[in-house]
């Protein structure tokens, strides 16, 4: 993710390799250090105060590097290399599983893999509101509306402690000298106003359903009413949050985001489970 927002120019930050790069049309590889990111382009931004042995480190994995690929018959020439970063469909999309394999494959597999997984998608859910009929649409707008609710929450709480935080604290970063404060000062109010927008939602789904299920089904009692519409409107958020990751792979399809693959990851599994059953 960091890389397409990097790639894309939304965030404006780079190295003083660019300037070689771009001005004079060199060619080269850029390496950086980023252990402490709080130093950087700061007055403490030293080399007399780099670690010790990261100079070694640094020389070691430029070494290795340099000899591997300098051996390879396939090291691309510079017109090759232009051609690629030109292409899009060239593009190579790779990450990591925990850390121990590599998964790498190519812009063009993935926009197939990706059409294919939307078309499959589509089918599904317009073969289930086709089935269900007026109420089911309702209710899958009503549902997404939680999920809407859910990320507006969500953002708003952490956006409120943003502006409150230099107001209380004796800095206006904390969290820059100890990062481990990010998950109390951001990640748990956003967690909180996830829970309460979904539940907000959840329960203005659940007050239709309730309403849908006393006409279809006026022969059950009240109790069973409600317990019918909490299940029901459980199903239909699990639906939305499947329609949420359906919508970021279109978009990321349609730009050619290289991080598509994590709502495609989200989305294929609950999508499959939730056919078969």
């Amino acid at each position: 993710m960091a890389q397409d927002l990097f790639s894309s120019g939304a965030i404006k930050s780079a190295t003083d390799f660019q300037v070689y790069k771009e001005v004079a049309g060199l060619s080269g590889l850029d390496f950086a250090y980023s252990d402490n990111t709080a130093v950087y382009h700061t007055k403490n931004d030293k080399l007399k105060l780099l670690k010790s042995g990261s100079l070694q480190h640094l020389g070691e994995n430029m070494l290795a590097f340099l000899l591997q690929a300098a051996a390879s018959s396939h090291l691309p020439t510079s017109e090759a290399m232009e051609a690629d970063e030109k292409s899009d469909q060239d593009t190579v999309i790779y990450f990591d599983i925990l850390g121990t394999h590599m998964i790498v494959f190519r812009q063009r597999f993935a926009s197939m893999l990706y059409n294919s997984v939307i078309m499959q998608s589509l089918l599904i859910w317009a073969t289930s509101l086709l089935m269900g009929g007026y109420s089911s649409a309702i209710s899958l707008g009503l549902s997404f509306l939680g999920v809407i609710l859910m990320w507006i929450c969500s953002l708003s709480f952490s956006a409120l402690v943003a502006f409150i935080l230099p107001l209380v604290s004796w800095s206006p970063v904390p969290y820059v000298s100890s990062p481990w404060l990010v998950v109390g000062l951001f990640a748990a109010p956003a967690l909180l106003g996830a829970f309460i927008g979904q539940h907000a939602g959840y329960l203005i789904l659940e007050t239709y359903l309730l309403r849908v299920f006393s006409k279809r089904k006026g022969n059950l009692s009240p109790v069973l009413q409600a317990a019918w519409a909490k299940l029901d409107a459980e199903r239909w958020l699990f639906k939305a949050g499947l329609l949420q990751w359906l919508i970021l792979l279109m978009v990321g399809n349609y730009y050619k985001i290289g991080s598509a693959y994590v709502a495609l990851a989200w989305l294929v599994s609950p999508a499959f489970a939730c056919k078969l059953t």
